[in-house]
């Protein structure tokens, strides 16, 4: 029986389903699938016709054209050149509903991830390219092949590219996932160059792109869209790993910006905060996403809202999402399609059939590229093709090819509405103006459906020209709301500037979708008149609304230079608008310095707010700001907020660093005087935000008398701030000298290791017994000053007996506090204590857990003798086995039967100290993922592997990077965050950096995890079983 403990720890996690099926009870082959009830599913292709499907499309005949994997491998870029996989078309010759013939399309391709069919041609993601295939003879083979867009990057997880899709416009999207920087001209005649990731479209026929939408998610997959355009996508990390919310869905509103937040996106357009995230899926993985045209296969009521179907890989299942609008944008109703009960299912994309049912791709279980979840025994998890529908409606499919030559311009008009996708994609790609009046009839006839009128708005809109946009002008004012949207759209996507006079009129209908659409076409018309419109424009609240309207006026703003936005605003909430504007424009090179300090000083909150945002950005103005900022010191009451958030950003500046330093002066003193105490709490409450990382030596002097004056709350706050900055040691011979004589006059042993963890790195310590009490504690893990201990020995230079103490203890010490005592024994340089330190740790079993290469970075500038013993030990207790695959089934083996409610004991125990970086339901660290749900999405293989060797299989986002500093240093961790002044690295998970980006000479992603090797061996096997319990049961 499971331990009720263990299930309420580890269910925290919010389902992406709101109506689970949980039986099991339709098996195919080996696998069991849960499906609501009046449904049915069979396997419509598989071994030997189709073996690790990827991705798949209907072409123009009805065949399914299928990516077929062959395997792969690292690095991704020699896989590539293997050329392994293919482009497969699978034709169901009977016509009834199953596959039964396999054609060759192409072969010899790199990994590719995504096909559409266009006509004759079949255009295929490969990164870096998209290709063009073409099939001119008619065979089923594509004998042509050239590149239609290339993004010039591939990276280690080989996500940088996913699509292509076609628009209900005639548009071609696709996405561009991981960090690699990517240069491209864009319709509007500027260049971008972006790390982040991405939506792009452009024509079909070639040209520059146009940028949907941006964000800082590792890996965008598929975009979807509903019958009047509004584009959805999926990804993963579209928020920070917490509560086990990660992945989703997205609504992809015109020039939106979403997380998850960090460096990349930091040149990026923000209308304020990042985008919400519509549907929260967990670690699901989330790749295919499709809009349903008939709801046949949904297990409820739509109530005539679009629903969009989604392919979890992670987690075995496809889910349907009811949109239910919510202002300009959506919220969801969720409900689980399928869940197979094999871990070695992955779902990776959904097509719907012209009958409505669903077709579901398993790619099986050969794809382990950044994604241990889907490492399984490749022979027996080989995919296949599935389709899902209601029980007694017949799936046989009408595929009889349509005879395109034989038609009249009439009757390919009348198969743009055709039922069959695929017929309805090659009829519109035909069209030409010829046929522009043809589709208005059939768009006004009387009794047309809603379907049949958007049908016919996005064939006019895929022709483009100015006669078709004529046309769809006339729709902008239809009283059927979903109508005009459609018409609206179209003409923002065309930035048709004829129409500008109707789309004023829709900005204040209440419809905030159409509201929202007028809008955004609006700022892409280019129309400088509309702008006092758009500031009057009421957001309702509506973040979706808002970002449009902002964005609108930047687009307008960008395209008229010679306006002046914050004179034309009239009011606050205008010149909020007009601020937000400018100031996302060539980096607010149109703004003035003052004025924006002016508005800083509004009654208005969010205007003042963003003025003080707007400022924070700009250190270069820190110079002509200083009387402004005198102002604020002098009235901190009202003003002191404001002033820490400046100095925040500003603390590189060579002027504000004196001002600080002529304030530090100012402080210390031991008079009564009101305003002095109001300044001196002030300073020490925030002055490690306002320091650097390194004090700057001016700062030296003033701070040891300010230290040797204070007094009471300012001297505590001053113990806590000195802890989080450093000092240059050889500058800061003041400094020292008061801190350790505060650490002596301390009584209380916690105070006094409180008062070293203050002192410059590499500094002594004068007083033996102080020292003493230090190396006490930190070896002993049941002192009640252990962790403060642990802080001190980072900064101080030991004694050559305080050395061997803590030598002597190294195996005692957990594996987390193993480099600190490293650290500290290497700083006295004492050849025959560093011998004896390597010679005691290919002893210990926790010398596994350093990293590869710690050792050898360590002792680099030891003696010669020092420097190769060093290698040598690191090759000792680093040697990984030749094959690990191998070791794992061993260590496998080696398991027993565990139980959960231990397992969860040494997670948090001081041995493994799994929570130190990890979250297991609410409780954990947050420096590697979140292990709430991980037992549903990875298997006992997998999971052990990760424990085992955590380099072997790196997640993106939890991909190191390794840093070498001008002076020789190599570090390796996690960033945590980037500015062009400094990057936060976590070297463990009690330990970050601070290195300022003056000091880095190079800069790369690394291939060694930071979680720590050797785990295994330093637990029992009843331990690591018992851990491993606790893992599995995470679900």
């Amino acid at each position: 029986m499971r331990p009720f403990f263990v299930a309420v720890l580890v269910s925290f996690a919010g389902h992406a389903a709101s109506h689970e099926p949980t039986s099991f009870d339709h098996s195919i082959g080996a696998i069991g699938f849960s499906i609501p009830d009046g449904f049915d599913i069979e396997r419509i292709a598989g071994e030997p016709l189709i073996k690790w499907p990827i991705v798949a499309d209907f072409d123009r005949d009805g065949n399914l054209v299928v990516a077929e994997s062959g395997g792969v491998g690292t690095p991704i870029d020699a896989h590539n050149q293997k050329q392994l996989h293919k482009i497969i078309r699978l034709v169901d010759t009977d016509r009834d509903g199953s596959f039964d013939e396999r054609i060759v399309v192409a072969d010899q391709f790199a990994f590719p991830e995504g096909v559409l069919c266009v006509g004759d041609s079949i255009l295929v993601a490969a990164p870096p390219q998209i290709w063009k295939l073409t099939d001119r003879d008619g065979d089923g083979v594509c004998e042509e092949r050239s590149v239609w867009f290339d993004g010039g990057t591939v990276t280690y997880c080989a996500n940088d590219l996913h699509g292509p899709y076609l628009g209900p416009d005639g548009w071609i999207y696709w996405c561009k996932g991981a960090f690699a920087k990517q240069s491209h001209m864009l319709v509007d005649g500027r260049e971008i160059q972006s790390s982040a990731s991405h939506i792009y479209r452009r024509k079909l026929d070639g040209g520059p792109i146009d940028m949907v939408v941006a964000g800082g998610m590792d890996n965008p997959v598929e975009v979807a869209f509903t019958s009047t355009g509004e584009p959805f996508f999926t990804s993963t990390y579209l928020v920070h790993p917490n509560n086990g919310k990660r992945d989703g869905i997205a609504h992809a509103v015109y020039g939106s910006l979403f997380g998850k937040d960090h460096s990349v996106i930091q040149d990026h357009i923000r209308t304020g905060d990042l985008m919400p995230v519509m549907t929260q899926l967990g670690a699901a993985a989330p790749s295919g996403l499709a809009c349903l045209n008939r709801y046949d296969i949904v297990p409820f009521d739509s109530n005539g809202n679009d629903v969009l179907v989604a392919a979890q890989f992670n987690r075995q299942r496809v889910t349907a999402h009811r949109l239910i609008p919510m202002g300009s944008s959506f919220k969801t109703e969720d409900h689980d399609l399928l869940i197979a009960d094999r871990i070695d299912f992955h779902p990776t994309d959904v097509v719907e059939d012209a009958d409505g049912s669903l077709i579901v791709v398993d790619t099986g279980g050969w794809y382990d590229l950044c994604c241990p979840t889907s490492r399984v025994n490749q022979k027996t998890a080989s995919g296949g093709i599935y389709r899902l529908s209601k029980r007694q409606e017949s799936t046989t499919q009408t595929r009889q090819p349509v005879i395109w030559s034989t038609l009249t311009r009439n009757q390919n008009c009348e198969l743009v509405l055709d039922s069959r996708p695929w017929v309805a994609r090659e009829a519109t790609l035909r069209l030409t103006d010829a046929d522009i009046g043809k589709l208005r009839e059939l768009a006004m006839i009387p009794r047309s459906s809603t379907a049949s009128r958007l049908r016919c708005i996005g064939a006019l809109t895929s022709l483009g020209s100015p006669a078709a946009l004529n046309q769809i002008a006339s729709f902008i004012d239809d009283p059927h709301v979903p109508v005009a949207i459609a018409a609206v759209r179209a003409i923002s996507l065309h930035r048709d500037s004829r129409a500008v006079a109707k789309l004023v009129n829709l900005i204040d209908h209440d419809n905030l979708f159409l509201r929202r659409a007028a809008v955004e076409a609006l700022g892409r018309a280019g129309d400088s008149d509309s702008i006092l419109r758009l500031f009057s424009t009421d957001d309702e609240g509506d973040r979706h609304l808002a970002h449009s309207i902002a964005f609108a006026l930047i687009a307008l703003s960008r395209a008229h230079p010679e306006l002046d936005l914050l004179q034309i605003a009239s009011n606050d909430d205008e010149k909020r608008l007009a601020l937000l504007a400018v100031s996302q424009i060539d980096n607010g090179s149109r703004l003035k310095p003052a004025d924006v300090f002016a508005l800083a000083s509004s009654d208005d909150e969010s205007l003042s707010n963003l003025a003080i945002t707007v400022l924070a950005e700009h250190p270069a103005w820190a110079q002509e700001l200083m009387p402004f900022l005198q102002t604020y010191w002098s009235d901190l009451n009202h003003h002191g907020d404001k002033l820490a958030t400046l100095l925040s950003h500003w603390k590189y500046n060579p002027e504000i660093q004196d001002l600080i330093r002529d304030w530090i002066w100012s402080v210390s003193g031991i008079d009564d005087d009101p305003q002095r105490r109001i300044h001196e709490t002030y300073l020490a409450e925030h002055f490690d935000k306002v320091s650097p990382p390194k004090l700057p030596a001016a700062w030296i002097e003033p701070l040891a008398h300010w230290l040797r004056s204070s007094e009471g709350r300012t001297k505590l706050a001053l113990s806590i701030a000195l802890s989080k900055v450093d000092a240059d040691l050889a500058t800061s011979e003041a400094l020292i000298e008061a801190i350790g004589s505060l650490a002596d006059q301390s009584a209380e042993t916690g105070q006094k290791l409180r008062w070293l963890r203050c002192l410059p790195s590499g500094s002594g310590i004068n007083e033996t017994t102080t020292e003493s009490v230090m190396v006490d504690a930190f070896s002993n893990l049941d002192h009640s000053d252990h962790d403060v201990a642990k802080e001190a020995m980072r900064r101080v230079s030991l004694s050559a007996s305080a050395a061997r103490k803590v030598l002597d203890s190294l195996a005692s010490l957990p594996s987390l506090d193993l480099p600190i005592a490293i650290q500290a024994i290497k700083r006295l340089d004492d050849e025959t204590l560093n011998l004896s330190l390597l010679k005691r740790l290919r002893e210990l079993n926790s010398a596994k857990t350093l990293a590869p290469n710690y050792l050898t970075n360590a002792f680099k500038d030891s003696s010669p003798r020092v420097t190769s013993e060093a290698q040598e030990t690191c090759e000792a207790i680093a040697r990984p086995p030749v094959e690990i695959g191998d070791a794992v089934a061993v260590w496998q083996l080696k398991l027993v039967p565990g139980d959960p409610v231990k397992g969860l004991q040494i997670f948090h125990g001081t041995k493994a100290q799994c929570g130190a970086c990890h979250t297991m339901g609410f409780v954990g660290g947050n420096v590697g993922p979140d292990l709430t749900r991980i037992g549903s999405s990875r298997t006992m293989e997998a999971m052990l592997e990760a424990i085992l060797y955590p380099s072997q299989r790196l997640e993106q986002n939890y991909r190191s990077t390794k840093i070498l500093t001008i002076d020789g240093e190599v570090l390796n961790g996690l960033v945590k965050r980037r500015t062009t002044a400094v990057v936060e690295l976590q070297i463990s998970a009690d330990e970050t950096k601070m290195i300022s980006t003056d000091e880095i000479e190079d800069e790369r992603p690394s291939e060694i995890s930071v979680m720590p090797t050797g785990l295994a061996e330093q637990l029992s096997i009843e331990e690591l079983s018992d851990l491993m319990a606790l893992l599995q049961a995470a679900k």
